[in-house]
């Protein structure tokens, strides 16, 4: 379960010397860059980078790292596991991500409409059933 997040670096652009005369395209990554045990917790390094382009010029980017907290029984095997194949177990895995992602949206909506950038949409994650 997920017990706290903050956010530990942001990083913005916006090139206003490209002419936007097109539809922008939006493209967004995430990664879990690491995990990093602490007594009872665990502490994923989470980023986030969103990429605005028109043309196939990239003229506007937000990018996020931040940190989420998750506490459980299953601490120290998602721990072990993460460390041996860098995998994680779905139900752990879409609840770190689907977290991140939304967290960061609201981080990143609010610096897009600061920057004058296109709104972006909320992002659902899939659930895979096992």
């Amino acid at each position: 379960m997920i017990v706290g997040y903050v956010v530990t670096k942001i990083d913005a652009s916006r090139d206003i010397k490209i002419k936007v005369d097109g539809p922008t395209t939006i493209s967004q990554k995430y990664d879990i860059k690491s995990i990093e045990k602490e007594e009872e917790l665990l502490v994923f390094n989470f980023s986030v980078s969103t990429t605005y382009s028109v043309n196939n010029k990239e003229y506007a980017y937000v990018n996020l790292e931040s940190h989420i907290f998750y506490k459980g029984d299953d601490v120290d095997k998602v721990y072990d596991e993460w460390n041996k194949s860098r995998q994680l177990n779905p139900k752990v895995s879409y609840e770190i991500i689907e977290f991140g992602l939304n967290q960061s949206l609201f981080e990143t909506m609010y610096l897009s409409r600061s920057m004058q950038l296109p709104p972006l949409q909320l992002v659902r994650v899939e659930k895979k059933e096992q």
